[in-house]
């Protein structure tokens, strides 16, 4: 399916099972309830593990049901692929550990969600990824904290718990203005819904999805796929 020439609406409706359920013939995705495979023989499973064979492996790392959402996720977005988590802190770690490493820091806007504020000034730091906080009322406090080792920069479309709306645009050139490595800056959205900031193209995304019954799910879309490669092998090495 050519995402590309698809509308919004239909790329919500379609876009990773765009052929009814081979087994079944739903319409619906499948809710794909188990955590384990069965593999052909033990060379058809080493090529699995070895990732020479794309398909299913384990629970924690591939679900079927999961790999549509996060297809129809990454295409609403427009981005290469998307990793959802299980909440949005996960989301938030995977993203900033796959970005960083000891010794590197990210900027950050300083109104923000009070779980990811201690996250990053008071857990990454144990592991050597520090963070400088900017004023989300002036931009420039960004453009001044960035040094040479500034893997990304952090905002949220609506400040938490103060609903501060930042000027994305200038932050995302100012991303690029100072060719942070993977032109990049985080957005986390908890708030509005995927339509409305569709058209920051070329970011990588952090989306926060609130569904019903308070339940949360979480799910980091990227737009490079140099990130994309840094979700997997994180995920790969925290899962094994």
């Amino acid at each position: 399916m050519a995402n590309n020439k698809l509308h919004f609406e239909t790329l919500q409706l379609h876009v990773g099972q765009e052929q009814a359920d081979p087994a079944t013939d739903a319409r619906a995705v499948p809710i794909y309830a188990t955590t384990s495979y069965v593999f052909r023989d033990s060379q058809h499973a080493a090529d699995r593990f070895g990732l020479r064979d794309a398909g299913n492996i384990y629970g924690r790392l591939t679900n079927s049901t999961q790999d549509v959402f996060e297809k129809r996720i990454a295409a609403l977005e427009g981005g290469v692929a998307a990793l959802a988590t299980a909440s949005g802190a996960a989301a938030i770690t995977y993203t900033i550990q796959a970005l960083a490493k000891a010794g590197e820091n990210i900027v950050a806007s300083k109104t923000i969600y009070g779980g990811t504020y201690n996250l990053l000034a008071h857990t990454l730091p144990l592991y050597g990824i520090t963070t400088k906080f900017a004023d989300p009322e002036d931009e420039s406090s960004f453009e001044a904290a960035i040094d040479e080792n500034t893997k990304a920069l952090y905002i949220e479309t609506l400040g938490n718990p103060n609903s501060n709306a930042i000027d994305i645009e200038k932050i995302a050139n100012i991303a690029h203005k100072h060719n942070i490595p993977l032109a990049l800056y985080v957005l986390s959205n908890t708030v509005l819904i995927l339509l409305y900031i569709r058209q920051l193209n070329s970011l990588a995304v952090t989306e926060l999805l609130s569904a019903a019954l308070s339940l949360t799910a979480a799910i980091s879309t990227g737009r490079s796929p140099d990130a994309i490669r840094g979700y997997q092998s994180l995920i790969q090495a925290t899962t094994a």
